[in-house]
């Protein structure tokens, strides 16, 4: 009688673990049907992502002479052609200096000065270190 609860109980186990091995086995295909796309477009072929241009490099200079604007942060701004500039001196078409802030004709506006390391006009207290 032991040996024939032993086998109805080793054939009990060996079912379930059949059965339970069974049920966890897919095909591994994804059935649509079950999980339909609700995208009310298509979706569109990958583009490759560009990386962003680099800026162009800009040649910059002081000029010369003591007429460049004061900052009240202590920061001076350049003297270009004996005139206050908020930016920096840049060469033109034809080489001559022209007082400019990363493309700001002119430099920069009352209150604002050039920054190098944001490349554009900012308020004096935005580029302090």
């Amino acid at each position: 009688m032991k040996n024939v609860k032993r086998t109805v109980l080793i054939s009990v186990v060996l079912v379930a673990l059949a059965f339970s091995l069974s049920g966890g086995c897919t095909s591994g295909k994804r059935d649509d049907r079950e999980h339909p796309s609700v995208a009310s477009v298509s979706p569109q072929p990958a583009k490759r992502i560009e990386p962003p241009q680099e800026p162009k490099e800009v040649e910059l200079f002081y000029g010369e002479g003591d007429c460049g604007p004061r900052f009240p942060n202590g920061m001076r701004g350049t003297c270009i052609n004996n005139k206050p500039c908020s930016g920096f001196g840049v060469k033109d078409a034809s080489g001559n200096l022209e007082c400019d802030c990363f493309g700001v004709k002119g430099g920069c506006s009352e209150g604002k000065v050039c920054s190098v390391r944001k490349r554009s006009c900012v308020n004096p207290q935005d580029d302090e270190k």
